[in-house]
């Protein structure tokens, strides 16, 4: 058994971040920009699952890369993080998906390579028996879709807890299999823009009651205001903790990945936003996702100095999932 399977769904990346750009040049533009750093990191769909491991939990990662040298990066860094390799499928034609993002200020942009990734396979879930089934960014098309819904079901057979972030390339409700889907997570995290476009709403209180209607446990990202999770009624807020922002890239991957923690810890909500603001903080102070390096210690650490003491647990505020639905 192990702690946490991140399932084949969203992309493990190379990420390329350049910090500190004056202005980035337009189209025909021949202009020399020089940053004040460049970072490489593993990130995209990958980010979540070190962050786990880097808190302590046994964390196996499902995934298709190839030779190529973005490929040989991330394997390289997945066993410098103790990641369970076991699911990782090295194909000669694959080749991993690499990611430029564009620091200028508060602002940034993107440029992106993607390769397909086939379908999750239940027969990891089966083989590792995880506590708890992570997917990083929602699968889109209908094959995928339905592979996902059968190895989600697997997981809930095995009583795993089933944790998702939308990620922004998410489908809609409209698309045939996703209101299935969504229906076999514990718990999934969004920001506001992902909110309306997951459920096609433009009020946000509409979108946020169409999930909470489909979704135990919704949790809205709203990044330097804070973070608010809804849960069988009820629903409670806490505020960011500040930082010096280098760059936002993989800020939600973190949070995500450390709120699931606090889920498995069997947190009451309001300790799971902290344990997901903290994260979020954390990274936004470094360059990429993973490049800010923390354990329990350092997010005990700001959640202390940024809120003080937390309120008391609630028993009826609890995070953990009494038993599993199909």
């Amino acid at each position: 058994m192990i702690d946490a399977l991140a399932i084949a769904s969203g992309h493990p990346y190379l990420d390329l971040i350049f910090t500190g750009l004056p202005q980035v040049p337009g189209p025909g533009q021949e202009v020399k920009v020089v940053g004040q750093g460049l970072t490489f990191v593993p990130g995209g769909s990958l980010t979540s699952a070190i962050i786990l491991a880097r808190l302590g939990y046994r964390v196996a990662f499902e995934t298709q890369l190839g030779h190529d040298f973005a490929s040989r990066f991330l394997i390289e860094a997945m066993q410098a993080e103790g990641l369970l390799l076991d699911a990782v499928n090295i194909v000669a034609d694959a080749r991993a998906c690499v990611t430029v993002a564009f620091n200028q200020g508060n602002d940034r942009s993107f440029l992106s390579y993607e390769h397909p990734t086939p379908p999750p396979n239940p027969e990891w879930v089966r083989r590792f028996q995880p506590r708890a089934v992570l997917i990083d960014g929602l699968p889109e098309t209908g094959p995928v879709i339905e592979r996902t819904i059968e190895t989600l079901r697997v997981a809930a057979r095995q009583g795993a807890l089933r944790l998702a972030d939308a990620q922004d390339l998410a489908p809609t409700l409209a698309v045939p299999g996703v209101r299935e889907l969504l229906g076999c997570f514990d718990m999934i995290t969004f920001n506001e823009r992902e909110a309306r476009h997951l459920t096609g709403c433009d009020d946000l209180a509409e979108a946020l009651n169409i999930l909470q209607a489909i979704v135990p446990v919704i949790v809205l990202k709203k990044g330097a205001l804070g973070a608010l999770a809804r849960w069988a009624g009820r629903q409670v807020e806490l505020p960011a903790i500040p930082t010096t922002v280098v760059d936002l890239t993989g800020c939600g991957d973190n949070f995500f990945a450390a709120f699931g923690a606090a889920m498995l810890e069997g947190c009451d909500m309001v300790e799971c936003l902290a344990w997901g603001n903290a994260a979020g903080s954390l990274a936004a102070a470094a360059p990429g996702g993973t490049t800010a390096r923390y354990g329990r210690r350092d997010l005990t650490a700001i959640i202390g100095a940024g809120y003080g003491k937390l309120p008391e647990p609630d028993p009826l505020a609890s995070a953990a999932i009494a038993s599993p639905t199909e």
